[in-house]
């Protein structure tokens, strides 16, 4: 992309995501940490803020065929969906319940 054509809010909104991700994930695993879970829920937060980013960008996206647009929406999902469910369908055959 373009520096030009870059948004200093999105890119601060990004850092912020980034590193509340980070620190929850690092939170999680000490638990000693007093009001641990609180500040997981907290730093969790990082999540919307990047599905938020990608909402607002695929907003300003200019889209010229709609058919197109999402057959490849549309493709990219059943992907996604089958790598996920492969996935887990190897891990639960290895998982004796």
């Amino acid at each position: 992309m373009n520096d030009a054509k870059r948004n200093s809010v999105i890119q601060i909104a990004r850092i912020i995501a980034m590193i509340s991700i980070i620190l929850c994930h690092i939170i999680k695993y000490y638990t000693f940490i007093p009001g641990s879970q609180f500040l997981n829920v907290v730093f969790n937060v990082g999540v919307q803020i990047f599905l938020l980013i990608s909402g607002f960008l695929y907003g300003q996206k200019k889209i010229n065929d709609f058919h197109l647009f999402f057959v490849r929406r549309i493709q990219k999902s059943i992907f996604a969906c089958n790598c996920c469910s492969y996935s887990s369908d190897n891990y639960l055959s290895f998982v004796k319940i």
